[in-house]
């Protein structure tokens, strides 16, 4: 029985991992592998939804909001998962983590003082920034190249906020409700997908600025590509359904169905390969695939 809405990498083809908090208060892993479909639970006290990451083949971070509020992860390495590790902070939302460079990493919070704060990896040691800002939404992390960090999340004016660890804050503006979903599909290109306080699913482009999409949402969106010019989002709609709105020359709209209870999660594991998973209503994890 899940407790939080699923989180989702792969580090190849074939290999699928997610991530739920479990109604008995820990945190769980659901992996696919060969075809086959395997749980373990990795203790822990979670109070947030999980944000992974799988930097390569072989190798998985992920980060919780834990039941003291401060940052914890777990690394798997070598076929074994280690202990938790407490990084620290006073989070007020979920944390966003984002691979940086070989091995290292940088993770994106709203803090109890509703500034961005980031924690940051140098594959030795973590270092604590306050980035500032008055937050409305937890921040996602996404990089756009070796060495960078974008976030992007709600402000109080429910305007789009970016904050660049190269050139600071900006605010692309718009009417958004919740937390962005952000992907960088090619070197320093980023796309963001936003619900709008129409209700509408909304994209915004540092090359292109904003378009409406359509729809109708119940859920922010997530976002993957599995390459240049190809953009896939997905959405919870207002009948409970999972939407798909997907990019190759043009938008399109399917529905996939199901009654979900709250925001999908996404991942692209390859060229024309997709996975969404999300938490049903019976609080049961629910996949579909795309090849």
């Amino acid at each position: 029985m899940l407790a939080s809405a699923p989180a989702s990498c792969s580090w190849g083809s074939g290999r699928l991992d997610s991530f739920v908090a479990g109604s008995d208060g820990a945190l769980w892993h659901n992996w696919r592998d060969a075809g086959i479909w395997h749980w373990e639970s990795l203790g822990g006290q979670p109070a947030s939804t999980a944000s992974p990451v799988c930097p390569s083949s072989g190798q998985m971070d992920v980060f919780v909001r834990g039941g003291d509020h401060a940052l914890w992860r777990m690394a798997y390495r070598n076929g074994s998962w280690s202990a938790w590790q407490r990084i620290g902070g006073v989070l007020a939302s979920q944390p966003s983590v984002t691979m940086t460079g070989a091995g290292t990493m940088a993770v994106l919070m709203r803090g109890t003082d509703n500034q961005l704060w980031q924690a940051a990896y140098d594959g030795t040691a973590w270092t604590w920034h306050p980035e500032g800002g008055v937050l409305a939404s937890a921040p996602t992390a996404v990089s756009a190249g070796a060495g960078s960090v974008d976030g992007f999340l709600e402000g109080t004016d429910l305007a789009l906020w970016h904050w660049s660890s190269a050139r600071g804050w900006s605010s692309p503006g718009g009417k958004i409700l919740g937390k962005p979903a952000a992907v960088s599909m090619t070197a320093g290109r980023l796309d963001v997908m936003v619900q709008g306080t129409d209700q509408a699913l909304w994209h915004w482009s540092n090359l292109a600025g904003w378009e409406g999409i359509g729809g109708r949402l119940a859920s922010a969106p997530s976002v993957v590509s599995w390459g240049s010019p190809r953009l896939d989002a997905f959405v919870r709609g207002t009948d409970t359904a999972v939407w798909h709105a997907w990019f190759d020359t043009a938008w399109h709209w399917e529905g996939l169905g199901g009654q979900m209870i709250d925001a999908p999660a996404a991942v692209a594991i390859g060229s024309n390969q997709l996975e969404v998973f999300a938490r049903g209503a019976d609080n049961q994890l629910f996949e579909n695939g795309y090849r």
